[in-house]
């Protein structure tokens, strides 16, 4: 944010924010003529770019305490002129102590409760840790929940569709992402995700063949 005017008796209260002129990542996946212009160099500066914005707020955003964001997706992805990626939207995101016990014991409030009384869950369905998103409140978020946020961005842009989205090449629609690579937390899901992933992966980025075992190992992880 550059500037703001927050005048009381002003009727022309406003904030200042950079432009960026290419908008969101999410509007560049929906369609074959915006995956063109995301060749694969510019696909993988996204990726690094991201979780390098995301690994500062986990340990660099703040003395003292850190930031979770709580909700990473593509629709919260912009691009400047350049292709410079850009985590907007911090409404949801939470600063908490630097501390293990501290957060351990609650002081992240990763649940509120909804007019009936139940806990509703932060974040965007289908870029929620299930483990998190399933447990109704009782695990906590973290770090962790951040870096399942980022891997279902990085499958996004391996495969050229949103979360839930239809496969470009085959015209099928591969579902929820977390079922189709993941299945389970074990070293066998992984290793038959990241195939699945490769199999899937948007051949107009024209991945190199090393580069493209490697992202999807990292992101199915």
């Amino acid at each position: 944010m550059y500037g703001y005017n927050v005048l009381v008796n002003d009727k022309s209260q406003f904030l200042v924010y950079e432009y960026l002129s290419n908008g969101s990542l999410a509007e560049f996946l929906k369609d074959e003529k915006g995956r063109t212009r995301l060749t694969s160099n510019v696909r993988l500066s996204i990726m690094y770019q991201i979780v390098r914005a995301v690994h500062f707020l986990h340990t660099e955003g703040c003395r003292e305490f850190k930031v979770f964001h709580r909700d990473i997706k593509s629709a919260n992805i912009c691009l400047t002129q350049d292709y410079t990626a850009k985590l907007i939207d911090c409404g949801l995101a939470k600063f908490v102590a630097d501390n293990p016990s501290d957060i351990s014991q609650g002081s992240v409030t990763s649940t509120i409760l909804n007019s009936l009384g139940s806990p509703r869950v932060f974040g965007t369905p289908g870029y929620i840790c299930p483990l998190y998103s399933q447990s109704h409140g009782t695990v906590p978020y973290n770090e962790s929940c951040d870096v399942f946020s980022i891997g279902v961005v990085l499958a996004e842009l391996l495969v050229g569709c949103l979360q839930g989205g239809q496969s470009s090449q085959k015209g099928q629609n591969l579902g929820d992402f977390y079922r189709r690579y993941i299945r389970d937390f074990d070293d066998e899901s992984v290793e038959d995700g990241w195939k699945i992933l490769k199999q899937d992966a948007d051949k107009l980025a024209e991945w190199n063949d090393k580069t493209l075992e490697e992202l999807c190992h990292i992101a199915v992880k």
